[in-house]
């Protein structure tokens, strides 16, 4: 693994050549990407601009009442009453630009979100709570013998102490006692 993927490179002229001409065309690439995608934002808001009036959406809250009329010149309707409400005119610019913000939000709330769970996954996967070669050995043994000591040793220890505390007072105790019958067994 070592040597073949974390040596350095030893590149010819001609790899060296044919790599500098690649990132140029890509360099150049991205600049002609880049001024197009420029052009075209410019392009949409002038568009925006020039047909607001066409483009623009009646905001439907807060209409004002503008006109109050009868139409008298036809006896039949000449008693029905014509509203005439005045409604604000929302700016196309102005919606695209919060629609994106909401967009762009949305995204970086939905990636820190991710960004947390993977982050909580990691920390959960690298926390032990036990020594591996005690719990390895005897698994059923070891739960047992902490309800025992949790029990009798709540004198000890008292009512506030957290569950590290308690964890590490038991794998004390459990590693006095694998070293005396390691002791007892070498004599």
């Amino acid at each position: 693994m070592i040597k073949q993927y974390l040596y350095p490179l030893n590149p010819t002229k001609e790899e060296k050549a044919q790599t500098a001409k690649e990132l140029k065309d890509f360099k150049t690439q991205i600049s002609l990407g880049f001024v197009l995608v420029n052009i075209m934002w410019v392009t949409a808001i002038f568009m925006l601009q020039a047909y607001q009036d066409v483009l623009g959406m009646k905001w439907p809250l807060g209409g004002k009442l503008n006109d109050l009329y009868f139409d008298q010149a036809d006896l039949e309707t000449a008693n029905v009453v014509t509203l005439h409400y005045e409604y604000l005119q929302l700016d196309p610019i102005g919606l695209v630009f919060v629609v994106a913000f909401i967009v762009v939000i949305c995204l970086m709330t939905i990636g820190m979100l991710m960004h947390r769970v993977v982050t909580l996954e990691q920390i959960v996967a690298d926390t032990h709570l036990t020594k591996k070669e005690i719990v390895a050995d005897r698994p059923i043994d070891i739960l047992e013998n902490m309800r025992v000591a949790y029990r009798m040793d709540k004198t000890k220890l008292g009512d506030k102490v957290t569950m590290k505390e308690k964890v590490d007072f038991f794998l004390q105790a459990e590693e006095a006692k694998l070293n005396q019958t390691h002791f007892f067994n070498t004599m």
